[in-house]
């Protein structure tokens, strides 16, 4: 009848309520290729606010971005890495460019904002075209 069963498993009910409770979302992912062969990944995110309307609405404080790099299968990480975020307030946006290389034209980029603790708020997964996966 909660978020978990007797066995402490995740149901179906846990992405739902992290996905609402969430201080802030990712946007989108947006993909190209730099000069020298790398890729470059833009994401937008945005902080939920104001508190009127929205809620959780709070500043961020201390939090990052974690990207990683993975084969489609999931079990070959070509890159990772992580990215500080600003202090943003309620009802603010931000956007910020990752650099990777892949060894292939096939992957899933995951994109996570970790809180100080390192919880992750949310997480985003796209393949290669920039499409989001679900």
């Amino acid at each position: 009848m909660g978020l978990v069963d007797f066995n402490r498993n995740r149901r179906g009910s846990w992405d739902v309520l992290r996905e609402e409770y969430a201080p802030a979302s990712i946007d989108s992912l947006s993909l190209s290729r730099a000069t020298d062969g790398k890729r470059i990944a833009t994401v937008v995110l945005h902080t939920r606010g104001h508190v009127d309307v929205d809620m959780p609405a709070y500043t961020l404080r201390d939090y990052s971005l974690h990207w990683q790099v993975t084969s489609l299968d999931g079990n070959t990480t070509f890159t990772k890495g992580d990215t500080p975020l600003p202090t943003l307030p309620p009802a603010s946006q931000w956007s910020g460019k990752i650099e990777f290389t892949s060894s292939t034209e096939q992957y899933i980029i995951s994109v996570s904002i970790i809180r100080p603790t390192g919880y992750r708020v949310i997480e985003r997964s796209y393949n290669a075209k920039g499409e989001l996966i679900p």
